[in-house]
C-alpha cells in the first residue's frame, strides 16, 4: 500500500475509535444517571450547614438531620 491509502485507513480507524467512545459515554449515562438525587446531596451535609439554609424558620432545633432535609427540599 502507498502513503495516502495507509494515511486515510488510519484516519477511519481513529474516527472509528471516537465514535464508538463517544456512544460508550451516552450509554453509560443510561445506568449511572445525569443528576445525583437531592437528598444524597444534603445528607453529606452538617447539621449545622443545614440549619444554615433554613435560617428564619421555626422548631429546627429539635430536628434530626433527616427532618432537616426534609425541609430544605420541601422549602427550597
Amino acid at each position: 500500500m502507498n502513503k495516502a491509502s495507509d494515511s486515510t485507513i488510519m484516519i477511519f480507524i481513529m474516527v472509528g475509535i471516537f465514535l464508538f467512545e463517544a456512544l460508550m459515554d451516552i450509554l453509560s449515562l443510561f445506568r449511572q444517571g445525569i443528576m445525583k438525587s437531592r437528598e444524597s446531596i444534603l445528607m453529606k451535609k452538617t447539621n449545622a450547614e443545614l440549619r444554615l439554609m433554613l435560617k428564619g424558620f421555626n422548631k429546627i432545633s429539635k430536628l434530626n438531620k433527616k427532618g432537616l432535609v426534609g425541609m430544605v427540599i420541601a422549602y427550597c
